[in-house]
């Protein structure tokens, strides 16, 4: 195992393939260990994400080191992507990305609206909004704090979902009033 003395030490990639998915996790952040053994515990993690259990995906997706988020994101599960926000690695392109999915379950899309930080974020808004899997009374409800530019800009796109289209227009008919 790789621990506090026995960083100074080589060793194989053998010793990786047989770490358990926590220790690999370490190893991929720990910045005392050599580049390449970090990418080969990357590439063992991804790997391992499907073996895992839903809990020690959940776990996994906190701590999930910057090369392992995609691959948790693949898995649509609304834990694991709940726990993803959270993580300090994460970033708004990751979450665009996510929210690119036109496969989502609708059960992620309103985690990641009701997020206390990445729901307030405009650009994700705005993807929630025009995502056609997005709940209509959660689509609703971000539609209503979005800038009246982005809602005049995705009625004029035609990229807004029917009941949320029909409600950004009166919100447009009310606000030029």
């Amino acid at each position: 195992m790789v621990k506090g003395s026995d960083r100074s030490r080589g060793f194989s990639i053998g010793e990786l393939e047989r770490l358990p998915w926590r220790m690999l996790a370490r190893v991929c952040t720990d910045t005392m260990v050599q580049a390449h053994y970090r990418k080969v515990a990357e590439r063992r993690l991804s790997q391992r994400i499907e073996r895992l259990t839903l809990g020690e995906q959940v776990a996994l997706a906190r701590v999930a080191p910057k090369a392992v988020l995609a691959d948790l994101a693949r898995l649509r599960e609304p834990a694991v992507i709940e726990a993803l926000l959270g993580n300090p690695r994460t970033t708004s392109a990751d979450i665009i990305e996510l929210l690119g999915d036109r496969d989502l379950p609708p059960a992620v899309l309103r985690i990641v609206a009701e997020h206390h930080r990445w729901g307030g974020y405009v650009p994700v808004r705005v993807l929630l909004v025009s995502h056609f899997s997005t709940p209509v009374h959660t689509a609703l409800k971000v539609l209503a704090t979005l800038p009246k530019e982005d809602v005049r800009r995705l009625l004029e796109e035609g990229s807004l979902p029917p009941v949320v289209a029909i409600q950004a227009g009166r919100l447009q008919w009310r606000k030029t009033k």
